[in-house]
């Protein structure tokens, strides 16, 4: 039987020397908890109400999850407060993802009834800081919306990458950012780009296991073995229980 084709589902993108390129493709009818699971914003949006009201996971189990997560990571989510101008300090959940050609971000406040989703289909996109200023906005208060995203304001600039990151702010929120874009490079196979972001983040969050486990997985990439072998050691140094540093060893 001939497959039919399938409608409406985004080709993904990635960067490339002269703004975006097709992403490779990815077959995803494999075992996975994504296996072949298409999703639109409203239906992440459904996703975080319906699991928030306990009908997913018993509010009892989410509950005691947050109190005895010491690393604001629990039921995989990163767990923070937001805190309005009012003084008034919410609860926020988020989680965040990127793979080859597309990325998505989720952010899902309880005691306000908010949840915002935000898709693309282009791989390393950093959508924290956008959704936090809808999230404001959403809330009354009066935000600006952050700046375009990595590619293109590089592209934009004129300049090479090195010359692009000494120009950024040397702060978390943009060190972040930078990690998710060099993983898209090193996915583009621009691996002397990786290396270059990835030694940014590094020195921006040196006490950051993950950083380093991304400057070693941007070394790999180019074949400097021996220099990534030294980033996942260093990594499992500061977190020695961190699996990705402690998996990337063990296969060496």
């Amino acid at each position: 039987m001939k497959p039919r084709p399938r409608r409406r589902l985004a080709n993904g993108y990635a960067p490339g020397r002269d703004g975006v390129v097709n992403a490779p493709h990815v077959q995803w009818q494999h075992r996975l908890a994504i296996s072949n699971v298409h999703a639109s914003a409203a239906d992440t949006i459904a996703f975080a109400d319906a699991l928030f009201a306990g009908n997913i996971i018993a509010s009892e189990t989410i509950q005691r999850e947050i109190a005895q997560s010491s690393e604001g990571y629990p039921l995989g989510w990163h767990f923070d407060t937001l805190t309005l101008e009012n003084g008034q300090a919410l609860q926020r959940f988020s989680a965040s993802g990127s793979t080859r050609g597309f990325s998505a971000e989720l952010h899902h406040i309880p005691n306000a009834g908010l949840s915002i989703a935000l898709l693309a289909n282009t791989g390393g996109m950093y959508f924290g800081a956008l959704a936090d200023a809808l999230a404001r906005i959403s809330l009354g208060e009066a935000a600006d919306l952050p700046s375009p995203p990595m590619l293109r304001r590089i592209l934009a600039s004129g300049s090479e990458i090195e010359a692009f990151l000494a120009s950024l702010p040397q702060d978390q929120q943009h060190a972040i950012e930078v990690y998710q874009f060099g993983y898209e490079l090193i996915r583009a196979n621009f691996g002397q780009d990786a290396v270059t972001s990835m030694r940014w983040v590094s020195r921006i969050l040196p006490d950051e296991a993950d950083a380093l486990v991304g400057l070693g997985d941007a070394y790999l990439r180019v074949g400097l073995n021996e220099e990534a072998k030294a980033a996942f050691e260093q990594a499992l140094a500061l977190e020695p229980a961190h699996a990705g540093a402690r998996q990337r060893l063990d296969q060496e």
